[in-house]
């Protein structure tokens, strides 16, 4: 059965190619197939979308802590 996951790289990890590359090897190393990828700016926005999905759970509180 095929299943699909979402991934996002963080800046701290994208402004160091050394760190890029180890992250993509890994996933080819374990036979992870990207079906896609772009690089964003994520801003309030777009993040509220994607954390919406973790309101009301303690992750999403923290979220709101780090990124006020």
């Amino acid at each position: 059965m095929l299943s699909m996951t979402f991934a996002m790289i963080k800046p701290e990890a994208v402004a160091i190619p050394y760190i890029t590359k180890v992250i993509w090897d890994e996933i080819l190393v374990n036979k992870l197939e990207i079906i896609g990828a772009k690089r964003i700016h994520l801003n309030r926005e777009m993040a509220k979308k994607l954390y919406a999905i973790h309101e009301g759970k303690l992750f999403y509180a923290y979220q709101r802590l780090c990124f006020k």
